[in-house]
C-alpha cells in the first residue's frame, strides 16, 4: 500500500499509477479502516496543552536543554511534514496556505533568489550585473534572467542553487518540527527539485556536465534529510499550465523563452512517471485533478482518512520516522538545529571536469575588486563604520 489516490482523480492515472493504493471510499459510505492521524483544527479542541515551543531561533539546544527539554513531549498527531507539489502556476500556494491554517501547521513559503541576492543590509547584487556585460559568468541568474534567457551561462548554476535553497529550507522545517512539535507545510522539497533539473537538461538549457555535477551533489547530501509524511500533487496539464502563466501575467514568464510547452510537458511527465511512484514507497501520496481547482475541504477530508502508521513489515513508508528510543529523536534534533553548517557543506562538490560550475581565479578577483567598493558588501550588518555603526568594542 504505497499510494493513496484522491477520489476526484483523472482517468489518466488508472494506467500510470492505479493499483498502488486507493482512498477507502465505497459509494456514499466511507470505510474508516485506517486511523486518522492528522486532524483539522475543528477536531483538535479540548486537547491537553503541550509544552510551549522551544525558541530555537534565539537559543541553542545545548547540553542543558538536551537533558531537560524532551523532544517528543510536544509531538502530537499533526507533527508531520506535508508537501504540496505541482508544476509552475498549478495553484500550490493557495492550497498550502489553506492546509497550514486548517491543520494548525507552520507554512514555509517557497525560497526565492531574492533571499540570497539581497543581503541583510538591503543591497541587491543584481544591481552590479551591468558591470559584467562582457563577463556574463559574473552576473546573477535569478528567476527573471532564467525565464528571459534560459541559455545564459549561469543557468547551469541556477537550478543547483535552487536545490541548495530547498535543502536549507527543509533543514529549517525539520528544526521547527523537532523544536516546537508543530507540523510543517511546504511547497516542493529537495526530492522534487531534480524534476526541473532534468527538464532543463532535456530542453538544452544546461549542459551534461552540469547535470552530472547536480546529481553528485544530490547523492552526497539528500540522504541526511528525513522524508516527508505526505505529498499532495496537483495535476494540471501542460496546456492549462501555459494558460495559467499567461493569466497571472508576470512579464518575464509571459515574454521569456524558457517556459515552452516542451519544457512544461517534460516537468509534468517527470512528476507523474518517475517522482510520484518513487516517493510513494516512502510517503503517503494524494493526487488531484486541479485543472479547474479542486475542493479544498475535500483535500482535508482525504488527509484525515490517511494512516501514518506502519502495520505491515513489507510497507516501506515512514521508515525515517520509525525510531525506537527518545535519544534517537534527540540526536536528530541536535543534527538539524546545531549542525546545519555541516549539512550545507554536503551540497558542494569539486569537479574540475565541469568548468561551467567553476570560476577562474582572475574572474574571482575581478568580482572581488568590484564588490569591495560597496560598503554594504564589505561589512557584516552592525559592523559597518561607513554607515555609522559603532565597532569600538565589537569583536
Amino acid at each position: 500500500m504505497a499510494l493513496s489516490i484522491g477520489a476526484r482523480i483523472k482517468p489518466l492515472y488508472v494506467g500510470a499509477l492505479a493499483g498502488l493504493c486507493k482512498v477507502n471510499v465505497s459509494g456514499a459510505n466511507v470505510k474508516k479502516i485506517q486511523v486518522a492521524l492528522i486532524t483539522c483544527k475543528t477536531a483538535r479542541v479540548n486537547r491537553p496543552p503541550r509544552p510551549p515551543p522551544f525558541p530555537y531561533k534565539e537559543k541553542k539546544f545545548n547540553r542543558y536543554y538536551q537533558v531537560s527539554d524532551k523532544t517528543l513531549a510536544r509531538f502530537d498527531d499533526n507533527s508531520k511534514i506535508v508537501v504540496v507539489e505541482g508544476s509552475i502556476a498549478a495553484g500550490k500556494d493557495k492550497l498550502a496556505r489553506y492546509l497550514a491554517e486548517q491543520l494548525e501547521m507552520h507554512y514555509f513559503p517557497p525560497p526565492r533568489w531574492a533571499n540570497i541576492l539581497i543581503n541583510e543590509q538591503g543591497f541587491d547584487r543584481r544591481s552590479l550585473d551591468h558591470l559584467f556585460t562582457n563577463t556574463p559568468v559574473l552576473q546573477t541568474c535569478d528567476e527573471e534572467r532564467f525565464c528571459r534567457d534560459p541559455h545564459h551561462v549561469n543557468s547551469n548554476l541556477y537550478q543547483h542553487m535552487y536545490y541548495v535553497m530547498r535543502f536549507s529550507q527543509y533543514i529549517d522545517a525539520l528544526t521547527h518540527l523537532f523544536s516546537t512539535g508543530q507540523g510543517v507545510v511546504l511547497q516542493r522539497t529537495p526530492w522534487s527539485d531534480y524534476v526541473f533539473m532534468e527538464a532543463m537538461h532535456k530542453a538544452g538549457y544546461v549542459s551534461n556536465g552540469s547535470l552530472l555535477y547536480y546529481n553528485e551533489v544530490v547523492d552526497n547530501s539528500l540522504f541526511h534529510l528525513m522524508l516527508p509524511h505526505l505529498i499532495i500533487y496537483l495535476d494540471v496539464p501542460a496546456e492549462t499550465i501555459k494558460k495559467n502563466i499567461m493569466k497571472r501575467g508576470i512579464p518575464y514568464e509571459v515574454e521569456g523563452k524558457a517556459l515552452t510547452m516542451e519544457f512544461l510537458t517534460n516537468i509534468e511527465e517527470k512528476y507523474k512517471h518517475e517522482y510520484l511512484p518513487k516517493m510513494a514507497k516512502s510517503s503517503n501520496v494524494l493526487l488531484y485533478d486541479w485543472s479547474n481547482e479542486g475542493d479544498l475541504e475535500v483535500v482535508i477530508e482525504d488527509i484525515e482518512r490517511l494512516s501514518f502508521e506502519v502495520t505491515d513489515r513489507k510497507d516501506t513508508r515512514f521508515k525515517d520516522w520509525d525510531l525506537n528510543h527518545p535519544h534517537e529523536w534527540r540526536e536528530l534534533r541536535i543534527l538539524y538545529s546545531q549542525a546545519k553548517y555541516f549539512l550545507m557543506q554536503t551540497c558542494l562538490s569539486f569537479r574540475f571536469d565541469v568548468p561551467e560550475m567553476l570560476l577562474e581565479g582572475t574572474l574571482q578577483e575581478k568580482y572581488h575588486v568590484a564588490t569591495n567598493q560597496i560598503s554594504k558588501l564589505k561589512y557584516t550588518k552592525g559592523y559597518n563604520p561607513e554607515l555609522g555603526d559603532n565597532v569600538l568594542f565589537k569583536l
